[in-house]
């Protein structure tokens, strides 16, 4: 069996880095069928994964007892998985944060796979109930996903740079950029609603100065009053942060396209969704996520 657990740190990670995790164990299971326990009980009074999600219904039981908290090692992946997943051997098997995954020629058969992994996630009813009422609110429109992280979780020109993106760009223009290549997508394709997936609320504001309240649609929650800070300086509880961000990338999953960046929400939603077209806002095309 393997545990999957969570990784504790002061600023804990964010629950899409944990996601990720989770899916890549799975889609080890996905083709060995190894029975899979997770959890996230670092930071939480009990398992958080259970909170949000059924446990996976994996039920072969090996000899080894793993305990992980990392995405899978080359010694952990089953045999023939570059033969479903071309680009593993590529990037070593981690695509988490790297901005070339989404520009790769063969990032579909990464989606597709990921995908039969997120098949396997029983979300639990409060959430899908949840998300299945907020849909309604467009149902009959044609919906822009929108998923915008916040300066400072960027650097720039390589993998192992130093450089974050606000040293490149003030964050005022950074978000400048960002509204206006969403108006030449909204008017260019003819869109009704814009759907934003965003912790910023100064970019939430500046969405609805440009485009009206009855256009920019997004869930309510307290979200961060700077334009360069990212989540966890609100030190809210770990199950409210997880809660938005689930929902919100759920949500953004059924928009009718998708523009986003280098971050495991976005990664995961186009796993959770692998037929979505999306594509990178120009302003973030060189930039990895952290």
């Amino acid at each position: 069996m393997i545990e999957i657990k969570n990784v504790c740190y002061h600023n804990p990670p964010g629950a899409f880095s944990h996601m990720y995790t989770v899916l890549d164990w799975m889609h080890n299971s996905v083709y060995t069928n190894e029975k899979i326990f997770i959890n996230w009980n670092c930071g939480f009074d009990g398992n958080l994964w259970d909170v949000f999600f059924e446990q996976p219904k994996f039920d072969l039981e090996k000899d080894r007892h793993l305990i992980v908290k990392n995405p899978r090692s080359k010694n952990d992946v089953f045999g023939n998985i570059n033969d479903v997943i071309p680009i593993y051997n590529k990037y070593n098997g981690y695509f988490a944060n790297n901005v070339k995954v989404f520009g790769d020629d063969q990032f579909s058969y990464l989606r597709n796979e990921y995908n039969k992994a997120w098949s396997n996630i029983v979300i639990k009813d409060d959430i899908k109930n949840y998300v299945e009422n907020f849909i309604q609110k467009f149902k009959n429109s044609k919906v822009l996903g929108i998923a915008v992280r916040c300066p400072t979780h960027y650097f720039v020109d390589s993998i192992n740079s130093n450089v974050f993106l606000h040293n490149r760009i003030d964050p005022n223009l950074f978000y400048q950029n960002i509204v206006s290549e969403i108006e030449t997508e909204f008017i260019k394709n003819n869109y009704n609603k814009i759907f934003i997936c965003c912790d910023v609320k100064p970019f939430i504001d500046l969405m609805i100065s440009k485009f009206g309240e009855d256009v920019v649609i997004y869930t309510k929650y307290d979200r961060v009053n700077h334009l360069n800070q990212d989540w966890f300086v609100k030190n809210a509880p770990i199950e409210e942060e997880y809660r938005m961000v689930i929902i919100d990338s759920l949500i953004l999953s059924n928009c009718d396209y998708l523009i986003g960046s280098s971050s495991n929400i976005f990664l995961i939603t186009l796993f959770i969704n692998n037929i979505v077209n999306f594509r990178l806002f120009n302003v973030l095309n060189n930039s990895y996520g952290l």
